[in-house]
């Protein structure tokens, strides 16, 4: 699962999941890093009650989930 950013029809992933996961739910946290703001998200394993959040951090190229839901 990824996110999208779109400008004039044109759209970039900005951040592409290395585990196979569903993103159920998205926050977007008011802080910033590198002009994008936060992104909590609620993610779920397919087919089973797993579930886990993601804090999500723009590096000034995409999106990366940080180490236990802290920003370093």
């Amino acid at each position: 699962m990824g996110c999208l950013h779109t400008i004039n029809k044109d759209f970039k992933v900005l951040y592409k999941s290395t585990d196979f996961e569903n993103i159920n739910e998205i926050r977007i946290i008011p802080l910033t890093k590198n002009g994008l703001p936060y992104i909590l998200t609620r993610n779920v394993k397919p087919d089973t009650d797993v579930m886990w959040d993601n804090l999500l951090i723009y590096d000034g190229t995409n999106y990366k989930a940080t180490n236990r839901q802290r920003n370093e």
